[in-house]
């Protein structure tokens, strides 16, 4: 019979891992401090409090551990959320030199962006953007011939 709680605790606290609630985890925990208690054969007043200190350190274990472990889980590898966005999701992605009003700038897909221009970069040159200063994409030339295609 013990044995059984203890799959289901296990279990139990197994599924706080992909539910957002502790309440699992704290079934999984009352059943483990009664099993505690059964199994030591104790007087009966001992026994409520021998349960009481396995629920506790069973939390504070929860509270401090278990919680920052599933945290770490969760944020890596089920629902990572540090998702690129704005200009540093442009990282790695292709462009070409464009001049607008006499302004040149780099579209990337369908999006006009401001370029540090160190190397003078001509009229439709094909570049990589390989990073993001102050606002501005750093870019570098792709193919041969300084980039011309």
């Amino acid at each position: 019979m013990n044995e059984y709680l203890i799959a289901i605790a296990i279990t139990l606290i197994v599924i706080d891992f992909f539910i957002a609630s502790e309440f699992p985890s704290f079934v999984a925990y009352l059943l483990l401090s009664y099993v505690t208690v059964v199994e030591v054969d104790v007087d009966p007043l001992y026994g409520v409090a021998l349960g009481a200190l396995v629920f506790g350190v069973l939390l504070v274990f929860h509270f401090q551990v278990l919680r920052a472990l599933s945290s770490v889980v969760i944020d890596k590898f089920i629902s990572p959320d540090k998702i690129p966005t704005g200009d540093d999701g442009l990282v790695g992605e292709m462009g070409r030199v464009a001049e607008v009003s006499g302004k040149r700038f780099v579209r990337v897909g369908d999006q006009l962006c401001v370029f540090l221009d160190d190397a003078q970069l001509g009229h439709n040159t094909q570049v990589k953007v390989i990073g993001v200063q102050d606002t501005k994409l750093v870019v570098e030339p792709v193919g041969s011939a300084g980039g011309q295609l």
